[in-house]
């Protein structure tokens, strides 16, 4: 998975590996297209997370400060670049799941702090 950061002309790139059901190691690295190099500095060390990169909507906020995941459980990671620190909000047990994969998941330049998330509700046997 990957996001372009374009103030810092860069992509942010998750390498994701399953490790069992839940769970997910990654390891993160920003790509400078300045230089056409990796940002050593950028690389974050080995991390297990429980959502897949691979299946989730993924985008920077506006001061590309920090990248955001949402899977189609709604279960949202955020990438702090400051503090080199995955935070994981909500749980997968939500009975309405987003019925696709990866979910479109944005920031506008009005309301910088809000994050927007677009898909189809799945209500399983009751559609």
């Amino acid at each position: 998975s990957m996001t372009y950061l374009r103030n810092k002309e860069s992509i942010f790139v998750i390498n994701s590996e399953e490790h069992n059901k839940s769970l997910h190691k990654i390891k993160c690295g920003v790509f400078d297209f300045n230089t056409n190099k990796w940002n050593n500095s950028t690389i974050s060390k080995e991390k297990f997370i429980n959502i897949n990169p691979n299946e989730s909507g993924i985008c920077a906020n506006h001061d590309e400060n920090e990248v955001v995941l949402v899977d189609q459980k709604k279960v949202t990671g955020k990438y702090d670049f400051y503090k080199e620190k995955w935070n994981m909000f909500g749980d997968d047990t939500s009975y309405d799941n987003i019925y696709c994969k990866p979910p479109e998941i944005w920031f506008d330049n009005e309301y910088v702090n809000l994050l927007y998330c677009a898909g189809v509700i799945d209500k399983g046997d009751n559609k």
